[in-house]
Parts: structure tokens; sequence; C-alpha cells
């Protein structure tokens, strides 16, 4: 066993012992037995920079694993109780060592309270089939979790409470919630409510805000909040993540995940009753006050990119920036062949593996070329002073000079690693911006989407 995998054990046992906020004699006792067992690290200071998650990744593969998951559950159950923290916390390591489609994430969440009774519907895309599941079963889904203490959110019922709510106390209430908004903001504010959508939310909320990337790109799945530590001096939240294997998998899984609590959870379970608000009412409790508590989460701005040609520059309006510093026109088109490119098969350099491929390959380059050259004269360059994009190392520079500039630009761009050039597995360049945002202003002074502006179809043409 490796130091990092006795690491990831400590991290797991302290984690267990803190679970339920009682840290007794019979913990400490088989705290000590098992760091033995182990060999683990006398200092439990060892863990301060290993998280949850870091610790689950560490021994998923681990040839002890089961052997260190059975002693987990005699740790969770030596005090003669199963706690319902304590339950979470094991069904969520049980699921994230043992199987493919569950992983635990854990993130930093400043000035955020994070309800631990929500079990949030997930998805980073909207697919039809598992969202006609889960309302053909919502009654059922949220009769089953309701069993064992915890709420099943499905943000379109949440939406739809909204929808219903008076316009006037909505209007009321989020001014209430936000002082400092202008009319225009609170406005923005209510239609976010009663219009939110899942994917929406995965996307701008949990990946955006509170940092979880795995949530970016996510099928259908389960989000449940396991509990807290504390890494290097900061409050960490744990979530598991359980993907659903298709729609139809969707209600047994589910029900699977109940079943299982129920069995850790003994006799100890809370029947809660349904919510329902009388007219003239606003819920502010549970996962309502979540929802406006992340929205609120306001420490830096998510700016669009503004290419204007009759500036010759490429601007961030929302945050008053534009591309300098390290940034030159070169750089500047370079990025903006990457958001050009985004649009269809992506900026992708990779050399060709066959004799066969190469002559495409060849042509790709020099539509690249003919296209990062008109973008390089759109913003000021002079013709026949472009770069070379067949040069690695030139690109490889432009790269750099890039992500430089927005990563100094962190402290003012909402996420602003989704702004960086990033390379996937199939070496394709590319962001995670959205191109919804990307905004083209020509010289007359008329701002369009990328898309559709004079610029794009142009590029398209060459």
């Amino acid at each position: 066993m490796t130091s990092k995998e006795r690491t990831a054990i400590l991290r797991i046992l302290i984690d267990v012992v803190k679970a339920d906020c009682v840290i007794d004699k019979h913990e400490m006792d088989l705290f000590a037995l098992l760091r033995a067992k182990y060999s683990l690290s006398p200092s439990i200071g060892d863990v301060d920079s290993v998280t949850l998650s870091d610790a689950c990744l560490a021994l998923k593969n681990l040839p002890e694993r089961d052997e260190v998951l059975s002693d987990i559950r005699s740790m969770v159950a030596v005090d003669g109780q199963c706690t319902k923290q304590e339950t979470l916390l094991f069904v969520a390591l049980q699921h994230a060592l043992t199987t493919d489609n569950a992983e635990i994430i854990s993130v930093n969440v400043p000035n955020l309270s994070v309800d631990g009774d929500q079990v949030l519907y997930v998805e980073s895309k909207s697919v039809a089939a598992s969202n006609k599941v889960v309302c053909d079963n919502f009654r059922l889904l949220s009769s089953e979790f309701r069993q064992v203490g915890l709420n099943f959110v499905y943000l379109p019922k949440v939406a739809e409470h909204f929808q219903k709510t008076d316009s006037a106390l909505m209007v009321e209430v989020c001014r209430f919630l936000a002082p400092n908004y202008d009319d225009a903001e609170v406005a923005n504010l209510v239609e976010y409510a009663k219009g939110i959508t899942t994917s929406k939310f995965c996307k701008e909320q949990l990946y955006g805000k509170l940092g979880m990337a795995s949530l970016y790109e996510t099928n259908p799945a389960l989000l449940v909040p396991i509990g807290t530590s504390f890494i290097d001096g900061k409050l960490i939240n744990n979530f598991l993540k359980i993907e659903f294997e298709e729609p139809n998998s969707l209600v047994s899984q589910s029900l699977a995940l109940v079943d299982e609590y129920k069995r850790l959870l003994g006799d100890n379970i809370v029947l809660l009753s349904s919510y329902s608000d009388a007219e003239g009412q606003f819920p502010y409790n549970g996962y309502f006050k979540q929802l406006f508590d992340i929205y609120l989460l306001k420490n830096c701005e998510r700016s669009s990119v503004l290419i204007d040609l009759e500036a010759e520059n490429v601007f961030l309006p929302e945050v008053g920036r534009k591309l300098d510093g390290p940034i030159h026109t070169k750089e500047k088109a370079y990025y903006v062949l990457t958001l050009v490119e985004m649009c269809g098969e992506g900026l992708c350099f990779r050399p060709p593996v066959s004799v066969e491929e190469l002559a495409d390959y060849n042509k790709r380059l020099e539509l690249y070329q003919r296209r990062f050259a008109l973008l390089y004269r759109c913003l000021g360059g002079s013709v026949g002073f472009e770069p070379d994009l067949s040069v690695s190392e030139t690109r490889q520079q432009m790269k750099s000079r890039i992500n430089k500039y927005f990563k100094q630009a962190a402290n003012v761009l909402y996420q602003g690693a989704d702004y960086l050039l990033q390379l996937d597995k199939k070496g394709v360049l590319s962001t995670h911006f959205e191109l919804s945002l990307v905004k083209v202003k020509d010289r007359n002074g008329k701002v369009t989407n990328l898309t559709d502006s004079e610029l794009y179809k142009t590029l398209l043409s060459l």
C-alpha cells in the first residue's frame, strides 16, 4: 500500500469519526486500532490537503478496498448507533469506491451553507427521456426519499412553483433578498427563478459558481450533500453524484439508494410531511432558499466576448476589460479563430497517423491559416505579417499568453477558467465559454451573435 493510499484511508476515517459531530471513546479506540492496522501516520495533520474526493480516487482500485470499506462500516456503527450523517457518508463512500457511475465531489463554497437533506436531479444537457421518467414518477420518488428524511428536488417543479407565486410578491421578496439590486437585476432574478432549468442551473450555478467541474458535462444524475471536511483550514462541502445508466433505470437506481440507506439507518427513520405553502406565502427554506443563495453569490461577473471590428480589438464588456497586456494582435486573432472553429469541429493541429490522412491535414492547416490571416487583418495586423500557424512553438506561445491574460483577470471574471484555451483528449483546442455569449460588432456599430455575423459568414466562405 502506498503512502498516498494510506493518507486517503486516514482522510476517510477522520471524516467518518466527525460525521455525527460527536466523538466518543469507542470511536477513538477503533480509530487507533485501524491506524495501526494500516500503518497510518500518527499525525492527522498529514491529510490537511487531501479532499474526500481525492481519497476516493486514490482507493478505487486498491486490492484491499473491500476490507477498508468493511472497517469503515464498523467505524460508522462502533458507538452503537448509525446517524443520518454517518449513513449518508458511508453510502456515498460505498458507491464511489465500488461503482463506475458514482463519484465524490469536494468543493469549497465560501459564504454559502449547503443544506444536507436535498437530493437534486442534475444534467448538463436536457435529456427528454430521463425528464419524462422523473415527471411520471415524481410523487413516488419524492415519497420514497421523504421516508428517510431527504427531499427530492426536480428544478422544473421548483420553477413551476415560482410561476404560480403572485408576481408582486415575487418582486417584493427578491428586492428584500437582494437590496443592492436595481430594478433590472430584480427582474432578471424573478425571470431566472420562474424559468430555471436543470441544465442551466447545473452549468451556470453548480459548475460556474460552486466549481463542480464534473457537472460541466454530466449525464442525468442524483447529487446528494454528504457532509463537510476541513482542508487547509477551509470548509469543504462533499457531494455524492450517481449517474443513471439509462433513463429506464432512473427509478430503480433511486429506490435502491433509498433501500440501502434504510438498511443502514435501521429504525431511525424520519418521515417528513410534504411542504405546501398557503396563499400569499413565499417559501424561503430548504431548496427554495438554496437556489436563491447560490444565485445571489456575485463575487465576479460573467462577461461576454465582443469582437469589435471598428475598434480592432476584443472586449469583455461586462467587466470593462479588453485583451491587452501580454495579448497582441496575433493572440487576439488566434483566440477569435478558436471561438470560430468551436462552432464547427474545433481547432485541431494534431498530426495525422497515416499517409492517407496527410492531404486532408494539410488542407485543414491551409484553411486555418487563411482564416487566421483575415482575422489578423481585421484586428489591426498588417498583410503578410501574420505568424505561421503550422509552427507549434508559435501556437504554444500565443496560447500561453492568452491563458496568462485570463488567469490575471480571474479576480473580476466569474468562472474565469472557462475563458482559457484548453486541449481535449482528441487534440482539439477550445474553451468552456458559451458561444452564445460571443458577439461581433461590425464597422457600422451593429452587434450580432458570432454565428449571425458577416465576419463569420466570410470566414466560412474561405
